[in-house]
């Protein structure tokens, strides 16, 4: 997981090691172009937020060659699922089978925009 978020495993120890000790890990200069283009010092590091965000709008990839996939989620309304009916939940239908009644619609309508078929 960290390597997907630019880090090795190493890099994370390393800093690990320095905050226990106080250190600061060292900064990164600031971003004209992506991370993955980007020769750094320090192999495997991930970039500083405030040092990046020059570059949050920069594509990796051109949108025309983006490619997108229209599937059905396995399980609808699965971050409720998740986080579970909210305390404040009174009603007498239960809020996971009504949030997974609203997921189905509102993904439903969104292929069909996506897919250009907006007559509803």
């Amino acid at each position: 997981m960290f390597e997907l978020r630019g880090r090795s495993k190493e890099r994370i120890l390393e800093a690990l090691r320095a905050r226990r000790l106080g250190d600061d890990e060292p900064a990164m200069e600031p971003l004209d172009r992506l991370p993955d283009e980007q020769e750094t010092d320090h192999e495997g590091m991930a970039p500083r937020f405030d040092d990046s965000i020059a570059a949050f709008w920069i594509a990796s990839t051109p949108l025309d060659e983006v490619e997108l996939s229209f599937v059905e989620p396995v399980v609808d309304a699965l971050a409720v699922k998740r986080l579970g009916a909210p305390p404040f939940w009174l009603a007498e239908r239960p809020f996971n089978e009504l949030m997974e009644q609203a997921y189905r619609a509102i993904g439903k309508q969104a292929l069909r925009l996506a897919l250009g078929d907006d007559s509803r």
